[in-house]
């Protein structure tokens, strides 16, 4: 039977960035932003969220921090962006524990480390133990 897979990418399409025999597999639904995510996620049986950070051009880390894991973190704190891939994944962490639903399996494919390692870290306290796949 195959999963219902959601792919959280404001670029990456899951068509190009998945194994061919991970898509037979799995039924994958592409959403780009979070209003996108909010909309799907509760029409959905979803058994595993992949999750991009950075969704919006202004959440992308200017280059020059690319090299320096702190000076990113620190940049991106600064900025304290909405609507990114972090806050999908508290979003459903709340719907999920208002709906008494377990969360999903979780991964992330986000080339920012920095927001990659929080999405995981908040998603491993949520879930009290290591989900991720």
């Amino acid at each position: 039977m195959k999963q219902t897979v959601i792919w959280l990418d404001d670029i990456r399409d899951p068509k190009e960035h998945t194994a061919k025999v991970y898509r037979d597999k799995n039924n994958i639904f592409w959403c780009k932003s979070m209003k996108e995510f909010t909309h799907m996620f509760p029409k959905l049986n979803v058994d595993m969220v992949w999750f991009d950070h950075d969704l919006k051009l202004e959440h992308y880390t200017p280059q020059k921090y690319w090299g320096n894991y702190y000076e990113s973190d620190k940049y991106q704190r600064e900025r304290n962006h909405t609507e990114t891939g972090y806050d999908c994944a508290a979003w459903m962490v709340k719907y999920c524990r208002e709906n008494n639903i377990e969360i999903p399996m979780y991964k992330s494919q986000s080339a920012n480390p920095v927001g990659r390692d929080r999405i995981i870290s908040l998603l491993n306290w949520e879930t009290k133990e290591n989900t991720q796949v």
